[in-house]
This record gives structure tokens, sequence and C-alpha cells, in this order.
């Protein structure tokens, strides 16, 4: 062989070991791709998997406060603050009255407010669990109270028909109490004035119990009797009173 030949035999092994090695390359890359994809993907699902375990994990978690707080509120009288006017404890209902004024309610509803007084037991279901409201007639009346003891107020609970348990039928008007004032006394007949503790706004749409905090200046005496003067409700021409709780501590 000439050395021409050599020489032209020495280029074509030289290029065909390059053509070889970049094969090798192109496949060694293609691999090292292809685990890195894998590794990545690998990666980002476990990264879909811990975010959805976490979802469901808060999920579960809102789910378990949302029960707890329900099972509190079902038994408020075991779980919340003492109720000085629980019935219980000796406190009872005095009186309910519903106000009209000339300008509104039925001549049916202004009848019934004149001859369907509520019985004395009747009124206690206001201070205890009867499974049932008191019914006023309108939207407008006030609620007396008895204390168990003379006591520094400092809150007052109520209470209403669950929403969720209503028939879809009734939804949108409700007879809950809505704008409603608190005051109160040691002596219904005395001289001296009540002692007004607020207005308030029970949003019976956000929550069917409610407990309503007073001003700390209103805290500095002692009061046996409470008045609960309500001044609209949720749409009814009637006003249902489930339950009131009246809290505070002793001197």
């Amino acid at each position: 062989m000439t050395e021409r030949g050599m020489f032209v035999t020495y280029i074509f092994s030289v290029q065909v070991g390059i053509a070889l090695l970049a094969i090798c390359l192109y496949l060694g890359l293609n691999q090292r791709v292809s685990i890195e994809s894998n590794t990545e993907n690998r990666i980002q699902s476990r990264e879909i998997e811990e975010v959805a375990t976490t979802a469901v994990s808060i999920r579960d978690v809102a789910q378990l406060n949302d029960r707890i707080s329900m099972l509190e509120k079902i038994n408020f009288d075991k779980l919340g603050p003492t109720d000085y006017a629980a019935r219980i404890f000796g406190g009872e209902v005095i009186s309910v009255a519903s106000h009209f004024s000339s300008e509104n309610g039925s001549l049916l509803a202004k009848l019934q407010n004149i001859f369907q007084k509520p019985s004395y037991n009747q009124m206690q279901c206001i201070v205890q669990d009867c499974s049932t409201c008191l019914s006023v007639a309108g939207s407008h009346g006030s609620i007396y109270l008895k204390l168990s003891a003379d006591i520094v107020l400092h809150s007052l609970t109520i209470e209403h028909f669950p929403l969720h348990a209503y028939p879809k039928s009734k939804h949108g008007t409700y007879s809950a109490i809505k704008e409603f004032s608190v005051w109160g006394t040691n002596d219904l007949n005395g001289p001296d004035p009540e002692i007004w503790y607020g207005s308030f706004w029970f949003d019976y749409k956000q929550d069917f119990l409610q407990t309503f905090h007073f001003a700390a200046d209103t805290q500095t005496q002692t009061v046996r009797y409470v008045r609960v003067e309500f001044f609209s409700n949720h749409g009814e021409d009637y006003t249902c009173i489930y339950r009131l709780r009246v809290h505070g501590f002793l001197l």
C-alpha cells in the first residue's frame, strides 16, 4: 500500500472513531436526560401527593374543629360559662311583654297580645331547655329576668333554632331576635336608674348561638334583675325566644 493509501485509511479510521464517539455521547446524553427527567417527574409527583395530603389534612382539621364547635354549642350549659338566669340554679322569667304602637302590628296580633298572655311555666322555657320557644306577637317586646344571685354582669348569650335545620320553605324569613338592648337593676320599682349594658345585633344567619360581651366600664355593680328589650326580628310577624343566658361573677 502506498503512503497515500495508508494516509487515506488513517483519516477514514479517525472519522469512524469520531462518529462512534459522537454516537456514544448522544446516547449517553439522552440516557442522562431521561434519568433526570424521570427523577424530576418523581419529585414533582411526590410534591403533588404531599400537597394533596396536606390539603386533605387541613380540610379534616377544619371539619373536626367545626364538629367540636357544634358540640360545644349543643352542650353550652355544661361547657360554657355559668348561666345565672338558668331555672335549675334558681333564675326565673318574671314577665314577657309585646309592645305595639298604633302604627304597626295587625289587629289579630294586637288581640293575641292582649288575650293570649303566656303562662308562668311557658315563660320559664326561656331559661331552661323545653325543646320549644316562647312566641311573642310582633317584633318589639321586653323580657324581665330574675337572676339566681346578685352578680356583676359581663355577657349575655342568645340561642335560637339552628338555621341549617330549618325546612327550605322557611329560609329567608326568621323569627329570631335581631336588634336588642340589655339593662340591669336591683329593684324593679326603685328610684335608681337601670344600668344600660349596650345595644346589640343577633346575626342569626351567621350562627344560632352567640354571646355578647358588655363593656368593662359597666362591670362595676351587682344586679339581680335583667331586662332584655328587642326592637326587631328577622322578618316574621312574631318573635320566638328559645333561650337566654346571663353570665357574670359574684363579688
